[in-house]
């Protein structure tokens, strides 16, 4: 019992500890090629860059999550940087495992103590975790990663040019085709995103299609057991769903489709770190809950925050403060004219 209970608590602390290393090493990889870390998350605790430059940060609670993770915007970063980059985060993984198989091979005698048996557990447990991430980091790079490198391209144009309406983001369709889900994923919510800001009901139908579709090969791989390829797991592209089911569709099973994908986005709207999910969040609350006040509050947070929003794209800040205006508008409306959309 007491040795069963000492391979459960190291093989946990193994997973733990391998996880918040990793995330250490490939955030401190990033930022030595040039990326710029927007957000970390650490232990439930939010750490959310915003400002008119990025310079402030914000903290918010998401409730206890086991690890610490990065975001890091990679915008602009090169074909060759990046494979550069997942070279010598390969390297440090391998020299790693490297050094558990030592250290297990070498010193065989510690192990037989309590701690030592213990933090055998801990070593190989960790040393899998670690093999996993060197495997990772290789199969990143190692598939089809064109679209990635198109959406960096179409990102950094978007800085460039600071307008998300002149830039073209139309690509070949065997290279979205042959692309990973994750890099698909990226590249249809910024699809997504732009045909909201543009009204371009035609692409938005697309994307919607698209992720649709994506789901019921998901639920059909889950409900017969089958290992699934098409796991949705990108959050951004979530929310812009919901403010799509929320606003621009109109069939009978609108309700249903906005609050099931609510569920999905439940903890990260009510965290609220940017004027993006107070939109969303009202708009979700004003056209399939109903809750007219509730929905103001959060609109009038989301303008709130618009005092300190990035005018690093200024068409970003115009389409915000419209669509959060013309929500107020439609509440006024409601209220004082019985009139609404």
């Amino acid at each position: 019992m007491y040795g069963a209970l000492m391979m459960a608590i190291g093989m946990i602390s193994g997973i733990f500890v391998s996880l918040i290393i990793g995330s250490l090493i490939i955030h401190v990889i990033n930022i030595a090629f040039g990326a710029k870390t927007i957000s970390v998350n650490l232990f439930g605790i939010l750490f959310h860059r915003t400002g008119r430059n990025n310079e402030k940060w914000v903290v918010k609670r998401t409730g206890f999550k086991p690890y610490i993770k990065f975001q890091d915007d990679n915008t602009g970063l090169t074909r060759g940087r990046e494979k550069c980059m997942s070279v010598i985060a390969a390297v440090i993984f391998g020299t790693i495992i490297a050094n558990i198989v030592f250290v297990i091979w070498k010193c065989p005698g510690f192990f037989i103590s309590d701690l030592g048996y213990f933090m055998k557990y801990v070593l190989v447990f960790g040393g899998f975790m670690f093999l996993g991430m060197l495997f990772t980091t290789f199969s990143v790079f190692s598939k089809a990663t064109e679209l990635h490198y198109i959406t960096n391209d179409i990102f950094a144009e978007v800085k460039r040019k600071g307008s998300i309406s002149g830039v073209n983001c139309n690509v070949d369709p065997k290279i979205f085709n042959a692309a990973p889900l994750a890099a698909k994923e990226v590249y249809q919510n910024f699809r997504l995103l732009r045909a909201e800001y543009m009204g371009d009901m035609a692409t938005m139908a697309e994307v919607v299609k698209w992720y649709e579709w994506c789901e019921r090969e998901q639920n059909i791989n889950r409900s017969t057991n089958r290992r699934s390829m098409t796991t949705l797991t990108n959050d951004s592209l979530k929310l812009q769903m919901l403010f799509y089911y929320s606003y621009f569709y109109n069939a009978p099973d609108k309700i249903g489709k906005a609050r099931r994908m609510y569920t999905n986005v439940e903890k990260l709207l009510k965290a609220g770190v940017d004027s993006n999910d107070k939109r969303i969040y009202a708009y979700y609350l004003y056209y399939v809950e109903n809750n007219a006040g509730e929905a103001e509050r959060i609109a009038n947070e989301g303008l709130e925050m618009m005092k300190d929003f990035s005018d690093e794209i200024p068409e970003f800040k115009a389409a915000e403060e419209k669509w959060l205006e013309y929500l107020k508008g439609q509440i006024f409306n409601r209220k004082y004219c019985v009139y609404d959309r």
